[in-house]
Formats: structure tokens, sequence, C-alpha cells
């Protein structure tokens, strides 16, 4: 009979950023649904490696005891929110590989580089050399994988900490434990040009590369559970795994307009004016929390127009994506109204509907009142070929939306907040 596993999931606590309202709902309330018995714990400190190792403690003093003896430490960051039941999916892939130490592929905060937590490299004091695994490159591999499909050499594979699960049955977690544990180390030089330099290697890189160089333990990083790391905005660990290319049947976005708006889009309620087929539907549902998309499904403003609504069914479908989209048919100015009465609210609205001025505006006006203060619109073909649409965006700036960044010919704005004012 398979022994039933008991997963310690601990929460470091620290900085000033607290932690996001996903985060803990993923600890506190969507972490397993496999597991009939799961501890909690905490701790607080201002140094990471001390929080890792208080909850490591509390994690092998349950594991020594009699009583309920938890089979796993898992842990989890403040700013980081996994999908539902991420547990019991971290659970399911480091029994499947018998790894030591599993992390989910985390994304860092940067709006201008796809680089993730996850690294590759050789960890040597001030000769250290590593290098951080982009999300692009971590997509192209297998969901769950390990230093033997990306290192070569001496290199070993550097893991993240944010999302992550040891098994505390294999035998060098103790002896691993008592050599220190989570350690940061700082290295400090005088160079040959005579400056000073220094490098700091984190506690979680050294953490799996003591774990592999030490004890031999098998280490794996795994895409299979989405993540979102949360700052400004949220950064999500997976693109859609849609290759989109300019004029393609299902829509007129690039690869890179795709993965900005996936990025812009996750983790936020989205609202969306103008569906087509669903490409750009299906990109955004993929990392949304949800997504309402207005359209008329009659193709109208597209060089063919057509019946689109059952090739956009069949798309949605086909990702599975039929429970994070909710298809509003009809004209956007009507439907943009309903949902102003129902006091709809969103974070993030895309449009590319129809592209002249007056119908742009339009879309603008009504979508503005929807999104929340500090949310973000997102408008597609902001370029001189459609003067409308660069009408439109002026205007918004005018009105106190701050361009935040263009990719291609997507632009995203935030809403400032208005000042407030003090009596002397």
């Amino acid at each position: 009979m398979a022994q039933q596993l008991i997963p310690f999931i601990g929460r470091p606590l620290y900085g000033a950023f607290g932690v996001h309202h996903m985060s803990a709902r993923a600890y506190y309330a969507t972490a397993t649904k496999r597991c009939p018995v799961a501890i909690r714990g905490e701790a607080v400190s201002s140094l990471l490696p001390d929080s890792f190792n208080a909850l490591m403690c509390q994690a092998l003093n349950y594991a020594d005891m009699d009583g309920v003896r938890p089979t796993h430490f898992v842990m989890l960051h403040g700013d980081i929110a996994p999908q539902e039941w991420w547990v019991d999916i971290l659970l399911e892939e480091i029994e499947r590989t018998k790894a030591g130490i599993l992390s989910a592929v985390v994304p860092i905060k940067s709006l201008e580089i796809d680089d993730t937590s996850t690294a590759i490299g050789v960890l040597n004091g001030r000769h250290s050399s590593y290098r951080r695994m982009t999300t692009a490159e971590c997509m192209d591999l297998p969901e769950t994988f390990t230093g033997e499909d990306v290192c070569t050499g001496e290199e070993k594979l550097l893991l993240n900490t944010g999302c992550m699960a040891i098994d505390l049955r294999q035998d060098w977690v103790r002896p691993w434990m008592e050599t220190g544990g989570f350690r940061l180390e700082s290295h400090c030089w005088k160079n040959a040009e005579g400056h000073w330099q220094r490098v700091t290697l984190p506690e979680d890189w050294l953490m799996s590369w003591d774990a592999q160089t030490k004890f031999g333990v098998k280490c794996a990083a795994t895409t299979k559970i989405r993540v979102i790391h949360y700052g400004d905005t949220g950064f999500a660990n997976r693109y859609p795994r849609i290759k989109p290319e300019d004029s393609s049947p299902l829509g007129w976005l690039s690869e890179v307009e795709a993965k900005a708006l996936a990025r812009w889009a996750s983790g936020k309620l989205v609202l969306e004016v103008g569906a087509y087929k669903g490409l750009s539907t299906c990109i955004m549902a993929k990392e949304a929390l949800h997504v309402t998309t207005i359209d008329t499904f009659d193709g109208r403003g597209t060089p063919n127009p057509c019946d689109t609504w059952p090739e956009f069914q069949e798309n949605v479908k086909s990702f599975g994506l039929e429970q994070r989209v909710s298809p509003k048919i009809g004209e956007s100015a009507e439907v943009l109204t309903q949902l102003r009465l129902r006091d709809a609210e969103y974070d993030f609205a895309f449009i590319d509907g129809t592209h002249d001025y007056e119908s742009v505006k339009a879309d603008v006006e009504g979508v503005e009142p929807l999104v929340r203060p500090h949310g973000y619109i997102a408008l597609h073909d902001h370029s001189e070929d459609y003067p409308g649409v660069m009408q439109a965006v002026a205007e918004l700036r005018d009105r106190g939306w701050k361009s935040l960044e263009q990719i291609g010919s997507l632009v995203v704005l935030r809403r400032q907040p208005a000042l407030a004012l003090v009596e002397a």
C-alpha cells in the first residue's frame, strides 16, 4: 500500500512586501485536495536563510517525533501565487521523478528580460560562473526537467525556493541541515585592475549546489505548476503554448506581442474588446484569473467578415479554457453599458476592436470606468498605420494615463492616482 504523503507547508515572512492575497489563498485554501493532513508553519526573519532554516527545523521536529510525521517539506514565498492544488502537483512530480528537491520555475520581476530564478552553473566562491534560464528556454524543455537535460561538465541545476518541495524521507536531508542547511555566501576581492568587487551566492542556489555536490541528490525543476510572481504587476512562468504569427488565421498578434499580453494579463481579471477567433482571448485566459470578452463575432473590420463564433468556441475549448472565458456577444457600447450597470470591475482591459477613431474612442471611454484604480488598459495596433488608435491613446494620456511600455504595436497604459488636496 502506498504511503500517505503528508506535506509540511512553510511560509517565510520577510520585508515590506508582506503576503500577496493570491499567495495567501494558495497557502491556506487551495494547496492540496489529495492530502487529508497538511501541517503549516511560518517563520519571521529579515534574513532569508534564517527563515528557511527555521521552517526546516519545524518540519524535522515534526518528522522526528511520534504522531503525525510530514514526508515532505514544502515552501511558498509570500509574493508567489501558484495554481490551485499546487502541493499535489509538487508531490506527484517529486515522487514520479524520485528527486530529492523539486522547484517550480519562477520568473524574476522584470519587464525588460525573460529570466527566471532557475539557473545553470558552477558555484565556487569568487570563481563561480552561472547563467539564469529564460522562461522561453524552460518552456522548450520537458515540463519537469533535471540537470541531465540542461547541464554540461561540472554544471549543476540551481533551483529557486519560492515554490518548492524537499523529500524529508531521504537520507541526505539531516546531514545537510547539520552542515548549515540554507546558507548565504558573499565574497569580496581586489581584481587585477585594482578595483574591489564582490559576488553573492544566494541561499537557494547554494542549497541545490550543496545537495548535488556533497550528497548526490537529484534536483528537478518544473513548469507544470502555473506560477505568478507578484511585484508591480504579475509575472507568469508559462506562456501559452500557442505559436502565433503575423496574419495567422486566429488573429494578428506577433509572438512578442502575445508574450507581452500574457505577462500583463497574469493573475488579473481581464476585459477584452474584440476577440475575433480567440487568439488573444486564449493567450490571456491561460494566465489570467478570468477573461470577459466582447465581440459581435461577425468578423467586421477584418479583411474577411464572416461568422467567427463557431471557431472562437472551438479554439477556447481546444485549450480547455471554457471555465476561464466569458464571451459577451453584441456591440461593445451596449455590453460595456450593461457591465457598468452591474458595477463590474477589471484589473486589465485589452482593446482590439474596430480601428477607426470614433470606434476606438467609444471603446476606450466605455472601458475606462470599468478599470480599477491603478489598473491597466492595453491597445493593439498603436502605430502610424492606425491613426485612430494613436489619437485615442494620446487622449488617454491627456486624461492622466501613463504609458508603461510598447511591444510591437501593443501599448500598455496605467491609470495614475489623483492627487489629494490637503489644506494647510
